[in-house]
């Protein structure tokens, strides 16, 4: 049998040793005198059950005293005050009543009451403990969705970046598809430039063709190839290494230069522009245009001779 806490708050000694007597059986009694040394008592221990003389059992002088959980036995021989004092306790509160006399001896009735309240007491902490559980449990579970839900938002939002990433490599790819088939057209035509778009445009697409293939011989040295329109001393480049590395390092001296001096030796030495034609094409003067140059073949001497 589980044993339990039995507080016997009785102020006659003889009944109060009687009744501990009676209830050992059912678990450890803890005797009090007064509703003081009742309380001491219950602050270091967890009683079940409460056996209260009716002297001292009106819920007015005992409020705030005794758990909701505790069981509530009003003992006496006044049957009428027993129920008196009884109803005077909240409905929260289980309570029952047993009339007790040293002087008649009928112990069966008091350990029905007392099984009946240990019962009782019982089954309201287990419901209580279920509750607990219950709510742990809930939140438990609030947690782990929680957790799904994060995760599944991060789950959502790498997918739509790396979308998004992939719609812009294609979106960057079918670009240069269309910008490099412009590139070779107009580079299809006769040398001869008749307007200033048609300049503009075949500057920036020398820069830019110039640009995308320095970046993918850096990148892919093994498969690099030569920027179109540049004619070699030697077609035969592969038969001749030493004339295939001079044109690399010749091109990668270029591709060192300032932008502005690049630009001007690109339209200058590899387009064939004169200095008019690439003063207009660059938005400056024909004499900003031979200082860049000059300083620009400088620089490419410069490296090479390094």
């Amino acid at each position: 049998m589980i044993q339990r806490q039995i507080l016997i708050l009785n102020p006659n000694p003889i009944e109060s040793d009687c009744l501990s007597k009676l209830c050992q059986r059912f678990g450890t009694v803890l005797p009090a005198e007064s509703l003081r040394a009742a309380i001491s008592r219950m602050e270091s221990s967890d009683v079940q059950i409460a056996v209260l003389d009716l002297s001292l059992a009106s819920f007015a002088s005992c409020m705030g005293s005794f758990k909701k959980t505790t069981g509530i036995i009003i003992t006496g021989g006044d049957e009428a005050k027993l129920r008196s004092l009884a109803r005077e306790w909240p409905a929260d509160f289980y309570v029952d009543t047993c009339s007790f006399s040293l002087s008649v001896d009928d112990n069966l009735q008091f350990y029905r009451v007392l099984e009946r309240a240990l019962t009782h007491t019982q089954l309201k902490s287990d419901l209580r403990d279920a509750r607990n559980a219950l709510d742990l449990n809930e939140a438990r579970v609030k947690e782990v969705y929680a957790e799904i839900k994060e995760i599944k938002g991060l789950i959502n939002d790498n997918f739509i970046k790396e979308l998004e990433k992939r719609i812009a490599i294609e979106a960057k790819y079918a670009w240069f598809q269309k910008e490099r088939q412009r590139i070779e057209k107009v580079l299809r035509k006769p040398r001869m430039v008749r307007s200033g778009d048609d300049l503009g445009y075949l500057m920036r697409a020398l820069r830019n063709t110039f640009h995308s293939r320095h970046r993918a011989s850096l990148r892919r040295p093994q498969a690099a190839g030569l920027p179109e329109g540049v004619e070699l001393p030697d077609h035969r480049s592969g038969s001749r290494p030493d004339r295939a590395y001079e044109a690399r390092e010749v091109f990668d001296a270029i591709a060192a230069l300032p932008e502005a001096f690049r630009e001007t030796l690109v339209a200058v030495d590899v387009a064939g522009l004169s200095y008019a034609e690439t003063a207009a094409a660059l938005g400056t003067r024909e004499g900003t245009v031979m200082s860049r140059l000059y300083r620009a073949r400088r620089g490419v001497a410069r490296s090479l001779a390094a």
